[in-house]
């Protein structure tokens, strides 16, 4: 979302939260905007890319008393590498476990 600009960060927070100075935040064309053109926070920007991210939250009485989980994409993806699969006892059990998202 920051490499299509979809997300822009102010200029200011950028600054105050790299330690990079002003010159070195110009070869960045692209990456900012002041905030009434849509310009967010770093802490902001994280903050929506963690909710584009977002799956699913699974309950405590979903995940059996452990407390809620919340699932990621990245969580998703890295459960059917072909590694993760591959360590499963059976393929079938461990693809029947997409269908609670």
């Amino acid at each position: 979302m920051l490499v299509d600009g979809s997300i822009k960060l102010t200029h200011s927070s950028f600054v105050k939260e790299t330690g990079y100075g002003r010159g070195d935040a110009r070869s960045m064309f692209g990456l900012f905007a002041r905030p009434e053109r849509g310009g967010v926070s770093i802490e902001r920007a994280g903050e929506i890319l963690m909710l584009a991210d977002f799956v699913r939250t699974l309950t405590n009485d979903e995940t059996g008393g452990k407390g809620e989980i919340r699932i990621s994409n990245n969580a998703v993806a890295k459960f059917l590498s072909e590694s993760a699969v591959a360590k499963s006892d059976s393929r079938d059990i461990h693809l029947s476990v997409l269908k609670v998202l």
